[in-house]
């Protein structure tokens, strides 16, 4: 039994398939080359970091191929971000705890702004990996209060917010509510860190 879907910000649900004997030799190819952009160098993944130097967009296919071997759709992976990916990869090479039911995971997480409506805040797509990681070049993301200073670091939290509520507010409509709570949260949520607090 396969245990693992995931439910995408469009409320569509994936199959997540653990890999086949017959497709490992094809994915053994692809792991180093997707070990970085997945973040999850610091796991029993780390033996198969690649020391070759890749760029984005070709650590962006790698993983997109991927993910058709996890889902055995080579269509429906357009909607998959960070978050969903890794899940999708640590399901598929059997590095899940807790495997045995049945798990329904949706995507997305509401943070509450300061006057209490929600928002639901993604992960960055991974059609959007290079752009992304042009943002994330431009905050301080270990303390957000650095990027108030700066007016490229300001407009650079404002688009990410943008981007992690899935383009669904205009940018004048945040810029309303935005503080640095909700921004630290959204930010952190988009790259797909841990957020306390």
């Amino acid at each position: 039994m396969y245990n693992l879907y995931l439910i995408d910000r469009n409320n569509t649900e994936h199959h997540i398939y653990p890999v086949m004997l017959k497709d490992t030799k094809e994915v053994a190819k692809l792991v180093p080359r997707v070990v970085n952009v997945l973040m999850m160098g610091e796991t029993v993944l780390e033996q198969y970091r690649t020391t070759e130097e890749l760029t984005l967009k070709e650590q962006r296919e790698a993983l997109k191929e991927i993910l058709q071997y996890t889902t055995r759709d080579k269509t429906n992976i357009d909607t998959f971000d960070i978050y969903m990916a890794k899940l999708a990869f640590a399901e598929f090479m059997g590095l899940r705890k807790g495997v045995g039911t049945m798990e329904k995971i949706n995507t997305g997480v509401a943070i509450v702004d300061r006057n209490g409506n929600e928002h639901m805040t993604y992960s960055y797509l991974i059609d959007d990996l290079k752009k992304a990681m042009e943002l994330l070049q431009k905050i301080d993301i270990v303390n957000m209060a650095n990027n108030a200073i700066d007016e490229d670091s300001k407009e650079a939290m404002l688009e990410i917010v943008y981007l992690a509520l899935d383009r669904r507010e205009e940018r004048e409509d945040i810029a309303k509510y935005l503080d640095a709570e909700f921004a630290r949260k959204a930010i952190r949520l988009y790259f797909d860190l841990p957020v306390v607090g």
